[in-house]
């Protein structure tokens, strides 16, 4: 069977002479070199490095065909000119040369699919000294069982936690993660602090960008641009802040990871060398001493060694910094630097134009003149004084003239460590000796001893399972992923396999450790996690397509992240062995996110159909609570209405210092156009730092932020205010039964000190805010009766008073033509706007200049102080509905007409005094039309004004903490909807309100793809514990 090279083409068959490996790279000609690396060339090669986890286990070895070898010099490498001269190579024709890396196409359907979790397909292995076909193992085809496998526990798959896309539509190749960051210059990355609590995921793509998300956020925060191929290899050094890059244009680049800023580009000693396809790190100390004296005079331990493995099969290295450059640049930490003076910037190294390579890369035409080196292409010349004359150029702003060029040198190379070529790289413990494994398409894996001076093969680890794609590394055992789905174990300390996996059919492309698991990318898309015992223990489809790369996080939790061809990275929770209570301080990348969850795929909207399940989601509410700590149950609402939630967070020490009440709503508004969302309304997912879901901002979110706020303390022993919730099931429907439930459980509940709600919005999308002020409203419904049945409009339209002609008649004298209420006395006791509220509206348009035009969206006042104004603190009166009898026909005068109206209303006004004023407009108005119907006025529902007072300490307090945590102090704002519920419990506890809004003006609450940013319910409940903590120490 024909095997594709690595770009998908396929290559000679195994009809053809196989080639033996040369005695020593002298001996063998260029032609022959081309000819063995188009035979062994597999499929995509695109692998992460691996992640050590835990200490594991193997079960029984399985001996595999092992080449050992004493340790043996790799010969001096000849010049580059020699080996051109010494052969003609064998041209390959340019349709098969491509820096894209598409999964292999040749895929045996009659191989097994996934074993399914809780077994383990193990392979037996050629005896040694058995026949060996590189292309072909019928034995690999059809799996035989060693012995009757006993059914292990098999776990849930991970649960997707959020999505991570560039919007560039180019797949991930490869996946970094900086767990997390101390390094106090990170504030560079969020103007907001940072406070060192962050990280990054840094994701490459086919492109040949590298793209930086928060990991605290999960926001896109930088795009580094370089590479003018696709991003191959990423690899962290936590200990110099760096960030190392290979790619398909043949260079290396080193990137500042606090400041996103390039610091060296890494060129290749000669032309020829593809491809860099792998990377991986050794700090010096690590490295033994030279092979030949023992010299071990090593340089500092603040350097180290990168070895990158290429496509013409070499391993080459250099030392890092080099001697003239120990210190590497990086920027002075208090100024922003100006390409990162956004939120999502992107910083770029030089591009570099190299000559294209006569076997790895074909050019077009228009390519040609751009076909250059941009420095001196002598392979001779000298690193040092390279590195200087770049770094003795002329300063400026851009980050690029800081950038210092290198060059890998021609002795320091392994020349063909390989037949094939070289996919992965890592380094691993064998007989506790530092080793470098390296992986190629020849199917073999090498076990390297890394000297000072040089690399010494140590073993030959011959797999006969097709191409080594990828690698993994636990202390001293190796998993290797190969093309065809095979996946080995190998024990480092005796350079034996000790078992042979079957995961599928197709590529293993990418392997990842954690603790004492270990998972499998292939090029399906899907991913499987295997114990310890090397069982498969579950199975998911991860990706659409192919899935590229993999990596773990242990931060807040256990996560595989991976990558794949669909352009997305995807985070998945693992949910073994995770306390019940959140104890991390990010809780909504933790457990939180899974309670979360759980409460939005509860239907609670409060309607006859959704009953029972409001009652249930209410049951989960009151468990969450009690789980994190407070005393929680149920309370009777109003008849055929949905109960409340009550939970009572009490301070450590019995006598708390303040008593806090928190106001909520569990209920949720209908998600009837469900065509109009991106994913089921009631199935919370993540996407780019945003959670959503029907009521993930209103207001499920907020009310477990503050909850776990209030726990979090409790468990620090730390609380010193009691948190007393009342979260009620009726709010989108008008608070039904909820004044009376307060009333009869008055004595339950206590006195209260203060009452906070989280249920509004900030006005942008950067500036915190406080709300000091809401609007009251009056629903009403007025209706006109007909004594007569509907009529046709051709016999009697003329001779009888039609209900809707007088509708139209009585709802025009509500306004005048400049939209004025036309109500008598409507506007006496509006409150005059004082010069201390005006300059609040100043200073919220100062502060949003950027965004002033949100403010005259929908607008028809031009004026945006005069728009926030007038929709804040000016009374309004609005028509929504006009109804009629009968079906909708052009002919029918219809027996009735309904009208939904209405009233926003403003500090003084007195909400009895409007209702009332109502009613008399509306009769004297009708009595003026002097009509044969009816008029009949219901009001359906009111809810006062409330305005808060900014000059409270409470409110003062709550300043201080949005401040502290935000980095910026916070926008008053008013808002022009109404929270029926917050007005009466000031009233009935004789208590200060404050409204602490956690979501954003853009969380389209009550409309498609409703969603909150997970940073702000992270902070907002930051806010709150720091908020509760104040409040012990206010008289």
């Amino acid at each position: 069977m024909p095997v594709p090279d690595l770009f998908g083409s396929i290559g000679s068959s195994n009809d053809e002479p196989q080639l033996e490996p040369a005695s020593s790279p002298s001996t063998t000609p260029t032609s022959t070199r081309t000819s063995i690396q188009s035979q062994r060339a597999p499929a995509t090669s695109i692998s992460s490095n691996s992640i050590a986890g835990g200490g594991g286990g193997t079960s029984s070895s399985i001996m595999c065909q092992l080449t050992q070898s004493q340790p043996v010099n790799i010969n001096p490498p000849l010049s580059f000119a020699a080996i051109q001269n010494q052969h003609h190579p064998i041209p390959i024709s340019p349709s098969r040369l491509s820096t894209s890396r598409p999964p292999s196409s040749a895929i045996d359907h009659q191989t097994p699919p996934h074993p399914p979790p809780g077994t383990a397909s193990t392979i037996s292995s050629p005896a040694p000294g058995s026949p060996k076909h590189p292309h072909k193992f019928p034995f690999l085809r059809t799996p035989v069982p060693s012995r009757p496998s006993t059914p292990v526990p098999t776990r849930p798959p991970p649960v997707l936690q959020n999505v991570l896309t560039a919007g560039d539509g180019e797949s991930i190749l490869v996946i970094a993660v900086e767990d997390k960051s101390d390094n106090p210059e990170d504030a560079y990355l969020d103007s907001s602090k940072s406070k060192g609590r962050g990280g990054k995921i840094y994701g490459g793509s086919q492109g040949g960008d590298i793209h930086v998300w928060d990991l605290q956020t999960l926001v896109l925060r930088a795009r580094l641009s370089g590479h003018e191929g696709a991003v191959l290899a990423l690899q962290l050094v936590p200990e110099r802040n760096w960030l190392i890059s290979s790619s398909g244009d043949g260079t290396v680049r080193v990137w500042h990871t606090p400041t996103l800023t390039p610091l060296y580009i890494i060129h290749p000693p000669h032309d020829n060398i593809g491809d860099i396809l792998c990377l991986s790190w050794v700090s010096t100390d690590m490295l033994e001493g030279n092979s030949k004296d023992g010299n071990h005079n090593l340089r500092a331990k603040s350097t180290g060694r990168l070895y990158a493995g290429t496509q013409d099969t070499c391993i080459q290295w250099i030392d890092l910094p080099p001697a003239f450059h120990l210190e590497a640049h990086s920027h002075q930490v208090g100024s922003l630097p100006p390409y990162l003076s956004s939120s999502h910037s992107a910083s770029s190294s030089p591009p570099i134009h190299r000559t294209p390579n006569k076997f790895f890369d074909s050019i077009s035409v228009t390519d040609r003149p751009r076909s250059r080196l941009s420095r001196n292409s002598n392979s001779a010349t000298s690193l040092v004084n390279l590195g200087r004359e770049i770094e003795g150029g002329s300063s400026g702003a851009s980050s690029s003239e800081h950038v210092v060029e290198l060059q890998f040198e021609l002795r320091n190379m392994a020349l063909y460590a390989h037949y094939g070529y070289i996919y992965c790289l890592a380094v691993g413990r064998s007989n506790d000796r530092n080793v470098l494994i390296s992986g190629s398409g020849d199917e073999q894996l090498k076990v390297w001893a890394m000297y000072h001076n040089e690399l010494v093969l140590l073993s030959v680890l011959d797999s006969s399972s097709d191409a080594v794609l990828s690698l993994a590394v636990r202390d001293n055992t190796v998993f290797a992923g190969h093309q065809g789905g095979v996946i080995r174990v190998w024990d480092l300390d005796t350079f034996t396999c000790v078992r042979d996996l079957r995961s599928g059919s197709t590529d293993i492309l990418t392997l990842s450790v954690l603790g004492d698991d270990f998972y499998s990318g292939a090029a399906d898309g899907c991913v499987q996690r295997w114990d310890k015992a090397f069982n498969v223990v579950s199975t998911w489809p991860a990706h659409s397509r192919t899935a590229l790369a993999s990596t773990t996080s242990t931060w807040n939790g256990r996560f595989l992240i991976t990558g794949g061809n669909d352009a997305m990275i995807k985070i998945w929770d693992i949910l073994d062995d995770r306390p019940v209570a959140p104890s991390a301080s990010l809780g909504f990348q933790g457990p939180l996110f899974h309670s979360l969850s759980k409460l939005v795929s509860f239907r609670t909207i409060a309607d006859e159909t959704n009953r029972e399940e409001c009652r249930q989601g209410a049951a989960y509410l009151k468990r969450v609570l009690r789980d994190m700590g407070a005393e929680a149950c149920l309370l009777p609402g109003a008849p055929g209405c949905n109960p409340l939630v009550l939970a009572t967070f009490r301070a450590n020490s019995g006598q708390p210092k303040k008593r806090v009440l928190c106001y909520g709503h569990y209920d949720v508004v209908p998600a009837d156009d469900a065509d109009k969302w991106s994913n089921d309304p009631f199935k919370m997912s993540g996407k780019n730092g945003w959670l959503y879901g029907r009521g993930v901002s209103d207001n499920k979110g907020p009310i477990l932020a503050i909850a776990a706020a209030a726990s979090e303390l409790r468990a620090k022993q730390t609380l010193d205010v009691d948190l007393v919730m009342v979260i009620e099931g009726e709010e989108e429907t008008g608070s039904a039964g909820f004044q009376s439930a307060i009333r009869k459980n008055r004595e339950l509940i206590g006195d209260i000190d203060v009452i906070l709600v989280s249920n509004s919005y900030w006005i942008g999308e950067d500036i915190p805010c406080l709300t000091f002020g809401l609007r009251g409203v009056i629903h009403a419904t007025v209706r006109i009766q007909s004594n007569q049945p509907d009529l046709h409009s051709g016999m009697q339209g003329g001779v009888v008073s039609e209900p809707l002609v007088d509708m139209v008649r009585l709802l025009a004298s509500l306004t005048d033509a400049d939209g004025r209420v036309r109500i008598p006395g409507f506007l006496n006791d509006v409150r005059k706007l004082t010069q201390e509220e005006s300059d609040l509206y100043d200073d919220v348009i100062s502060r949003c200049s950027g965004t002033a035009d949100k403010f005259q969206k929908n607008s028809h006042i031009a004026d945006p102080r005069r728009s926030l104004i007038t929709r804040w603190r000016q009374p309004a009166l609005s028509i929504h509905k006009i109804d009629v009898a009968g079906p909708s026909q052009k002919t029918l005068i219809p027996s009735w007409a309904t009208s939904s109206v209405s009233i926003r209303i403003v500090p003084d006004q007195s909400l009895l005094d409007i209702v009332e004023q109502l009613k008399v407009h509306l009769n004297k108005a009708f009595a003026s039309l002097r009509t044969h119907n009816t008029l009949t006025v219901d009001i359906n529902h009111v809810a006062d004004w409330w305005l808060g007072d900014i000059d409270s300490p409470y409110f003062h307090a709550l300043a201080d903490c949005i401040e502290s945590e935000w980095g910026v102090k916070p926008l008053f704002i008013r808002e022009g909807g109404s929270i029926p519920s917050l007005p009466f419990l000031e009233r009935e506890f004789s208590a200060d309100a404050v409204q602490f809004p956690m979501g954003l003006d853009s969380d389209a609450a009550h409309l498609p793809d409703e969603r909150i940013p997970i940073i702000n319910l992270e902070r907002g409940k930051n806010i709150v514990a720091a908020w509760f903590t104040q409040l012990a120490s206010l008289s």
